[in-house]
């Protein structure tokens, strides 16, 4: 059996504008997914800044300055 190694990447709005039909299936689905993928499972989102001192609704992960800085 060959070993067929890969990530799948979700990406869209709804990965942290947390409201709506689509977010909901997004995270209903994650779970699956973690389940299945584990860290090979990526959500990919826009970055929402504005002027409030409203903390974002995802936490932050190290690492990814790089990949951050390029997008």
């Amino acid at each position: 059996m060959t070993d067929h190694s890969f990530q799948l990447f979700e990406i869209s709005w709804e990965v942290c504008n947390k409201v709506g039909g689509i977010h909901t299936v997004l995270s209903s689905k994650a779970v699956t997914a973690v389940r299945r993928f584990g860290d090979d499972y990526i959500t990919i989102g826009p970055q929402l800044h504005g002027d409030t001192a409203v903390q974002l609704p995802f936490d932050d992960e190290s690492g990814h300055d790089e990949l951050l800085e390029s997008c």
